[in-house]
Formats: C-alpha cells, structure tokens, sequence
C-alpha cells in the first residue's frame, strides 16, 4: 500500500518537507556550486600563474646568455637585474624564483662579482625547499667562497649532517678535497677525493687527475 493514497497527500507532504528541509537544500546546492567554479577558478589561475612565470624565466635565461656573452654590454646585465626582479617579487615561492638565483650568479661569477655571487647563493641554501637546487647552491657557494680565498667559510659550507647517504656526497667530496688542497691540506684532500671515488662506480676521471696531482 502506498504510504501516500492521493496526489493531493503528496504535493502536501512535499510542501511540508521543502517548507522544513528547503533552505538547508538550497544552500547545501549553493555551497555545492561556490565550491566547483570556486576550485574551477583557482586552477585557472595556478595554470595562468606557472605559464606567466614559466615565461619570465624563459626571458630571464635569454638575458643571461647574453649577460654572460664576451661581447656583453652594460645595457645587457641591467636588463638581466631587470627581468629577473618580478620573479623574485611575483614567484617567490616557486622553483622558478630559486632558479632564477642560480642564473643570476651565473652571471655574476661571469663578470667578476663573486660577492654578489655569494648573497644569490646563500638565498638560494637558505631559503629554498628542492632539496636538489639546494645542493647545487651549496656546492656552487663553496667554490665561490673558495675563489675568494675564504677556505674556512668554505669548507663549512659543505658541512651537511648526514651527506654521505646523499647521491651528491661525490661531488660534495670532490669539492671539498678541492679547498683543502688550496688550503694547503694535502692528506686531508687525499681523503677528500678518494671519498668521492668510492662513492661511485664509475671513477670521475678530472678527481683521478687531482689525486695523481697531490702525489
């Protein structure tokens, strides 16, 4: 048996069911739709976002060949400054931002600034979270402190708890054995480098050439 015997029974109960629960229906839509286009919105602009700084970092790697070009002008490493200012403003907290760090000391190194090369890289070991770029960082510091003549700073730098799990500990040794050998260290350099040959399988045939050189 029907629970409800007349049309008349069942446009009432409805009407008494949308008179209680109506709002709440109403509103669970409204929060349903808010949501969708709401989610549809943010995806678009994290798409727009990535595509504009995507851009800009294709600009700035343009600007820094030239930057870093023989025939390099004055006009060229300014709009290197230039180009790379909204990355580092706008796109912060993207890898872009850490990247873009990373040319400019390029670019720096290039054209003799090792200080300003120096404070990139720091910024890019302090502050990034890739662990990958963070390590190239460290390791392009400590050859730029190294060039600078500060072997302490340097050494320091590639001071890292638990390093030797890491894939990178063989050229982190490489490196290393390359300051203590400046700093006039030469068994300690030696260890340095036959660390870094053990570390991998295959030899690395420039820390050979360094090793045979200490002997």
């Amino acid at each position: 048996m029907d629970a409800y015997q007349t049309e008349d029974e069942q446009v009432e109960a409805l009407k008494r069911w949308l008179k209680e629960y109506g709002r709440s229906v109403v509103f669970g839509i409204g929060m349903c739709l808010v949501l969708v286009f709401g989610w549809r919105a943010w995806q678009d602009h994290s798409r727009q976002t990535a595509q504009s700084a995507s851009a800009a970092f294709d600009n700035l790697q343009q600007a820094v060949s030239k930057a870093t070009a023989q025939d390099a002008t004055d006009l060229d490493r300014s709009t290197l400054e230039t180009l790379a200012e909204p990355i580092l403003d706008q796109w912060s907290d993207m890898a872009y931002a850490d990247l873009s760090r990373l040319l400019m000391a390029k670019a720096a190194v290039h054209g003799g600034d090792l200080d300003r090369a120096r404070t990139l890289l720091t910024a890019v070991v302090d502050g990034s979270k890739d662990e990958a770029i963070v390590h190239m960082a460290r390791q392009r510091l400590a050859r730029v402190i190294l060039s600078l003549g500060d072997y302490d700073a340097a050494l320091d730098v590639l001071n890292v708890p638990g390093i030797s799990e890491s894939v990178y500990y063989a050229a982190h040794e490489e490196i290393r054995g390359d300051i203590l050998s400046a700093k006039g260290d030469v068994d300690q350099a030696r260890e340095a480098y036959e660390a870094a040959q053990r570390a991998e399988k295959n030899k690395r045939p420039f820390t050979e050439i360094k090793l045979n050189d200490l002997k």
